[in-house]
């Protein structure tokens, strides 16, 4: 199971009601407001614990990994490491505007530029539009046929997670905006427009994967999800707790040297669990 769903994301069941009716904002202004969220920020750190699930259950490979990005030089750097502390594998990048090269679901948590995150997006497969390159579009079936734009309401009452009962409570129905791709799709959260869920089909195998984003935390407007789950055939695969983030820190503490990579360390980890790595990085940062 492992070995395919590693080959699956390297290519890179839930009920709805839905309402035609509602006024739906365009893709470019959702996905504008999101990166908006993080204009005045000038570095944030998100600390996470990622681990492997094997039959819906958590097993003991896991590790642990520190995001650090400096807004001001759009610097961005990762490192995870085993329980002791021990680096097995890191990652440094500068965050270039108006680039698509970085991860579209890390542009989608840190990038607070708009016009990186819409290239981002677009490379995933989301179509996102402006207003304006929405306009040069002549005929109104061509614009509906270049960005499809729904509003529904999702219950999630049944849920099953670790969501505590007040969560719970404030989270029982969600409404959300979602815009459609060939075969991918974004769930942005109405009102507040935090991404919600992610989700594609694998045109080999046809395995229906969805990365599904929950329990926000907040330090000085920045919004990070405690929990993130990736899933694969409504099978989970992996899940991601993250702390509150710290923002707006006076010193950063950056590597020097980065291997961007598996360190000496991780290569000599098990199969497994450098799959689960490797995994994390290629869909996540």
């Amino acid at each position: 199971m492992m070995k395919l769903i590693f080959k699956c994301v390297f290519l890179i069941g839930v009920c709805f009601s839905m309402s035609v009716d509602a006024y739906i904002p365009r893709s470019g202004f959702q996905v504008e407001r999101i990166a908006q969220r993080r204009n005045d920020l000038k570095s944030a750190i998100v600390d996470s614990e990622v681990t492997l699930f094997e039959d819906n259950e958590p097993t003991s490979t896991r590790f642990y990994e520190r995001s650090i990005v400096d807004y001001t030089s759009r610097k961005y750097q990762s490192v995870a490491t085993q329980s002791s502390g021990t680096s097995i594998f890191e990652i440094s990048r500068q965050l270039e505007p108006q680039s698509a090269k970085h991860p579209a679901l890390m542009s989608l948590l840190f990038e607070n530029d708009p016009r990186s995150l819409k290239l981002a997006l677009i490379g995933l497969g989301i179509p996102v539009l402006t207003d304006a390159e929405l306009k040069r579009i002549q005929s109104p079936e061509d614009r509906r046929a270049a960005e499809k734009t729904r509003i529904a309401r999702i219950d999630l009452s049944s849920a099953k997670d670790e969501s505590s009962e007040e969560d719970k409570k404030k989270e029982k129905e969600i409404s959300f905006y979602y815009v459609t791709g060939k075969e991918r799709e974004l769930w942005v959260t109405k009102d507040s427009f935090l991404p919600f869920r992610v989700q594609w089909i694998d045109p080999k195998t046809r395995s229906l994967f969805v990365v599904e984003f929950s329990n926000y935390r907040f330090s000085d407007g920045f919004a990070f999800p405690s929990l993130t789950r990736f899933k694969a055939n409504d099978q989970i695969i992996m899940e991601i707790k993250s702390n509150k983030p710290q923002v707006n820190l006076q010193k950063l503490k950056f590597l020097d040297t980065v291997r961007n990579g598996l360190t000496s360390t991780g290569i000599e980890l098990d199969e497994d669990y450098r799959r689960l790595v490797k995994m994390y990085y290629q869909i996540f940062r």
